[in-house]
């Protein structure tokens, strides 16, 4: 910290190679830019003070909210790339000045950054880059950027999701590889982070599907609830918390409690095996409620509502997994109906869906392992029964 106060410190040698190129260039494009002062969180928020850094991370909203311009990085993948084309600073891009629409996508694949875009068009971190493992202060810096949105989510957030779309919030799913998050701490006040939210998992998460508008719904199934700080269970959407509560979710519990449909299945084939002909509508649904598959190595296997594999009429449904469960054909799951939804299947045919979470249970409580789509009918023939579930 005082070698940091000195005046110049930074032009000093021993410091000024260890910035990373890309601040340094951005210290440059400041001044190009008639600037005074130049915002970068590896400098400007103090890493070892974790009183202060978690003040700073939860003020990120107004920090970048009344910014005159912010730099993004979207090239590469580490802070030494550097920012090019910033004359007599950096080494020229090498591009024309007009570029066409397809040139540019050409040239800037958001797909393969570290960066993508939401869909109002605004620049944010991809989920796995967000929040660094072990430790909860990329939620902490989220809750902070979470503030920006309080006037299109009045209900705010719980744990990363927000409260008026809870249901289909809940319909995240895995980009690649996932494993659990486990928080910083040891004892009675480490932090335990919730499998049913995004900020659980370490690794690629994918929301185009809580966002989807290409079939209608999802309408919720069950009220989800959660204690509250006179440790009595409420509605998260409830109607007496003030507008913009963006709800400090790291200190509240992480259990969700509600009254809902549960059934038992049974695990089948891989989708696209031999093993199981399934009627082509159920493939459709798969690939449209489930969205594509990003790589090869995830899996989506299908659900069946009885033990006999050998036809395609016992398949019911689709489950998208992480690379990482490998669940034997035959053998039984337990699924939680959440919302549900139509996907208009050809000119005529709407096909109802329900969405259904994969779950496990440790003792009394419930932990989310999957997302499932079940068509009702099917649904109705694995005989679900209205459970008190308590989601961990």
């Amino acid at each position: 910290m005082e070698l940091l106060q000195q005046p110049g410190i930074l032009k000093e040698e021993e410091v000024r190679f260890s910035i990373p190129s890309t601040i340094r260039h951005a210290m440059g494009l400041t001044k190009m830019l008639g600037e005074e002062y130049l915002w970068v969180d590896r400098f400007c928020i103090c890493q070892d003070d974790i009183e202060v850094k978690h003040s700073q991370l939860q003020s990120m909203a107004d920090i970048y909210g009344n910014a005159y311009l912010t730099i993004v990085a979207a090239n590469e993948w580490d802070a030494n790339h550097g920012l090019r084309g910033l004359k007599g600073v950096t080494k020229p891009r090498g591009v024309s000045q007009y570029l066409t629409t397809r040139q540019y996508s050409e040239l800037m694949d958001l797909n393969n950054t570290i960066w993508r875009l939401d869909f109002p068009g605004r620049f944010i971190l991809q989920a796995e880059v967000i929040i660094p493992v072990p430790d909860e202060d990329g939620l902490r810096a989220y809750l902070g950027v979470i503030k920006q949105f309080s006037t299109a989510f009045p209900a705010g957030f719980f744990w990363g999701l927000p409260v008026s779309e809870f249901h289909a919030a809940l319909l995240w799913q895995p980009k690649d590889t996932l494993t659990r998050r486990r928080a910083r701490g040891n004892g009675t006040d480490s932090l335990e982070l919730p499998s049913w939210s995004w900020v659980g998992w370490q690794g690629g998460i994918d929301t185009t599907v809580c966002a989807s508008c290409k079939y209608q719904g999802p309408k919720p199934l069950c009220v989800w609830k959660a204690m509250d700080e006179s440790q009595m269970l409420r509605p998260l959407l409830n109607n007496e918390r003030p507008e913009g509560n963006t709800q400090a979710m790291i200190h509240d519990s992480r259990f969700l409690y509600t009254q809902a449909p549960v059934a038992r299945a049974w695990f089948g084939d891989q989708v696209g095996s031999n093993m199981v002909d399934a009627p082509v509508e159920l493939v459709a649904l798969a690939l449209m409620a489930l969205g594509p598959e990003h790589e090869a190595s995830l899996q989506r296997v299908w659900i069946c509502s009885s033990p006999d594999l050998k036809t395609g009429k016992a398949v019911c449904g689709a489950l998208n997994l992480s690379p990482g469960l490998r669940p034997h054909a035959g053998e039984k799951c337990e699924l939680l109906a959440i919302s549900t939804a139509k996907y208009k299947y050809g000119l005529v045919k709407d096909l109802q869906f329900n969405y259904l979470l994969w779950i496990g249970r440790e003792d009394d409580v419930a932990y989310r392992k999957g997302l499932s789509v079940v068509l009702v009918d099917d649904w109705e023939t694995l005989d679900p029964r209205v459970e008190a579930i308590v989601l961990g």
